[in-house]
Order: C-alpha cells, then sequence, then structure tokens
C-alpha cells in the first residue's frame, strides 16, 4: 500500500502567486473634468480640476481655462451690441422711408416727418456704442486688452468734441465766421468720421485680443474681418478725395487733359464706391455677430466678480 507524499506541519493553504499589475486605489473626491459631459454639450473648463462643469449648451466654443472679473466689460459689450443694432434699426427706417417716398408716394409729400424718427432712434444707438466702450477698460490687467478700451474712448471723445467745436464755432460766429473758416468747418465732419471710425476699430482690436485671451479662435478671425471692413470704409472718403484732386489736376494740365483720363478716374471711383455698401454689410454682420458671441461667452460663472 502506498504512503501519500509527506507535507511538513504548518499552513496548508494552496499559494496564490502575487498580482503581475496590483490595482492602484482612486483618489479621494470627485473625478477631475477630462472632457464633455454624458449629452455631449460643451462645458466650460475651470482652474480646479476637481469643480463640477459648467454646461452652456448650444454651439459655445471654450478653449481656455481663463477665470477673471469681467463683469463690466461683459457690461460694456452688451451696450454697444444693443446700441449697433439699435443704429442699423434707425438706418433700415430712414432708407425704407425714403424708397416709399420715392416708389409709394411718387415723390408727393408723405411721410418726410418719419425720417426724424428714423435719425433719433440712430442717434440713440450712436450714444450707446459711444458710452459701452467705458465700461471695457476694467479688463484684468494680464489680458492685454485694457489699452485698445482706452484708445478707443479717446478716439471717440476726439471725435465728438471735434464736431461739437465746429457745430458751435458756425452757429456763434454766424455767417461770417463760415465763410471765414470755410476749410476748418468743411473738413471737421470728415476729419470727426475719421477719428470716430478709428476708435471703432480700436474697439474691434479690444474685442479680437479680448477673444484671443479666451481661446476663441473662430472670433479672433470675425474680428479680423469686421476690421478690414471698417478700415474699407474708413479710407474709402480719402481715396474718392484723392481721386477726385487727380481729376481736377488732369483737367487743368496746360496741355490739356490726358485722353481717357476722365473716363478711368470715373471708372476706379464708382467701382470703390460700389465696395461701400458691401463693406458696410458684412463689417455690420460680423461685429453683431462678434459682440454677440462674446457677451454670451463672457456670462459662464469663472467670469463673474
Amino acid at each position: 500500500m502506498s504512503q501519500p507524499p509527506y507535507q511538513p506541519p504548518g499552513d496548508q493553504s494552496p499559494k496564490t502567486p502575487p498580482p503581475v499589475n496590483p490595482p492602484v486605489p482612486p483618489p479621494a473626491g470627485p473625478p477631475p473634468v477630462t472632457g464633455q459631459p454624458v449629452t455631449g454639450q460643451p462645458v466650460v473648463p475651470t482652474a480646479n480640476p476637481y469643480v463640477a462643469p459648467q454646461q452652456l449648451g448650444g454651439r459655445a466654443e471654450i478653449f481656455s481655462n481663463v477665470t477673471g472679473n469681467f463683469t463690466q466689460a461683459r457690461t460694456g459689450i452688451g451696450i454697444v451690441y444693443y446700441g449697433l443694432n439699435v443704429v442699423a434699426l434707425g438706418i433700415f427706417c430712414i432708407v425704407g422711408i425714403i424708397v416709399a417716398n420715392l416708389f409709394a408716394f411718387q415723390g408727393q409729400k408723405g411721410g418726410e416727418n418719419l425720417i426724424f424718427i428714423g435719425g433719433a432712434i440712430t442717434l440713440i444707438g450712436i450714444v450707446l456704442m459711444f458710452v459701452g466702450p467705458f465700461f471695457c477698460m476694467t479688463t484684468p490687467r494680464e489680458s492685454g486688452t485694457r489699452p485698445f478700451a482706452i484708445l478707443s474712448v479717446l478716439l471717440s471723445c476726439a471725435s465728438i468734441l471735434l464736431l461739437a467745436f465746429a457745430i458751435i464755432s458756425a452757429a456763434i460766429g454766424g455767417l461770417n465766421f463760415m465763410s471765414d473758416n470755410l476749410i476748418l468747418l468743411g473738413y471737421s465732419p470728415m476729419l470727426s468720421s475719421l477719428l470716430g471710425m478709428a476708435g471703432t476699430l480700436c474697439f474691434v482690436a479690444f474685442l479680437g485680443k479680448l477673444a484671443a485671451y479666451l481661446g476663441r479662435r473662430g472670433l479672433v478671425w470675425l474680428a479680423v474681418v469686421t476690421g478690414v471692413a471698417y478700415l474699407y470704409l474708413a479710407v474709402m472718403p480719402l481715396v474718392i478725395l484723392v481721386i477726385g484732386i487727380g481729376v481736377g489736376a488732369n483737367i487743368d494740365q496746360p496741355q490739356g487733359p490726358m485722353p481717357g483720363g476722365e473716363g478711368v478716374f470715373s471708372g476706379v471711383m464708382i467701382f470703390l464706391s460700389c465696395g461701400t455698401p458691401v463693406a458696410a454689410l458684412v463689417g455690420l454682420l460680423t461685429y453683431v455677430n462678434l459682440l454677440r458671441a462674446l457677451k454670451k461667452h463672457l456670462a459662464a460663472p469663472q467670469f463673474q466678480g
């Protein structure tokens, strides 16, 4: 009869080999924010990875972890946004009334007083657009946007002061002052308009810089398109003025005007003038979308003081 194999006394339980990769215990607390929630909607990342994500919904694009107090800036952007819409409404009212007078009334009197209503609406929008950038001068210094807002305010104030000086001087001085200072009074509105347009371009640059700081690359390109459109509108009067001077110099030449010169100048002026409404429409649409998107973006909790 065979004997069982010898086993030494002690623990008789079978030995299991140690695991190759022992499991690591999960960290205490909620898991960090790593991406999209289950619903697939965009979230607002925060500097603290253990803070629950803030879901915005819609088509929001958020690419950075920037935080800061942008409450006043959002207020200013909102004021400019509503002011721009009011200006567009006033201009459309004026254009619609003029077209109605030409075609519906066939040149007869009717609805002329409504033009003043459209002008009043436009003036209210301009005031709102002037006030808005004042609130944007409180952005955090690290964003690098504050100088553009300050320069925009200074240029807008210079534009209004120059126009007010011309109007008040003409009203006080009377016809004699106007006849003696015809050049000053004639170029003051143009210079005032250029200063105002420069202020608008600085504010668009402010919006583009802010969009870059927030990580919104799509809005940066939108600001570039807006700036190009408004730059076209700002340079256009100067180009037309230079062309007009060239036409006059061509006519006054001692040997007579250059053959075909007037036609070339006129063709260039017509071509550039046709681009003005296109640039105005493109600038308006892109500017409105840029303001609306930034206003919505800055409504997130991490941008509130």
